[in-house]
């Protein structure tokens, strides 16, 4: 008998309430986001992420409904794993449904999950007011405790030191 892996499950109906899965498959913590995220959806996806980045794992957000994450978990890069220093940044702020900033060691990422896409900016950008060609389209993030990868669709990675917490951290 031969085994093969399922495909992800998408919700078929526009109707149903589509939720976040989190799985694990080859030592990553999979956390697939529906695609459409509202905010309550947007903050458990975020809180899960900070979870398991807290206890140390690497954890791969599948943005791609359409590409089964074990096809994006080959295509994960070597340099995810995370490493023993500390970062300086802060949290993984919610914006709004489906949005998410992160403050990178060399600016700041406004992610729409939703969408699949991220933005890079030396200063905070509020997600309405950034334009069509100044977001970059993601299939999947890579996140440990101290770096941040996005894999791009035109199959290029994208790396930033960053911690995906919830909690901003005090300078000592």
């Amino acid at each position: 008998m031969e085994l093969s892996r399922s495909p992800k499950i998408t919700p078929t109906e526009k109707d149903t309430d589509a939720t976040v899965t989190v799985s694990m498959f080859d030592g990553h913590l999979v956390i697939c986001a529906p695609p459409h995220l509202d905010l309550e959806m947007t903050n458990v996806l975020v809180s899960a992420a900070a979870s398991a980045v807290g206890c140390g794992s690497t954890v791969m957000i599948d943005l791609d409904p359409d590409t089964a994450s074990d096809e994006l978990i080959a295509l994960r890069p070597l340099s995810t794993f995370a490493s023993n220093g500390t970062c300086e940044s802060g949290p993984a702020a919610v914006l709004g449904p489906g949005y998410v900033q992160l403050t990178t060691r060399d600016g700041h990422w406004t992610i729409d999950l939703g969408q699949g896409r991220l933005c890079r900016s030396n200063d905070p950008i509020a997600p309405h007011f950034i334009g069509l060609d100044d977001w970059t389209d993601i299939c999947a993030l890579w996140v440990t405790p101290t770096k941040v990868t996005a894999l791009a669709n035109d199959s290029t990675y994208l790396s930033t030191f960053a911690s995906w917490t919830t909690e901003r951290r005090l300078s000592a």
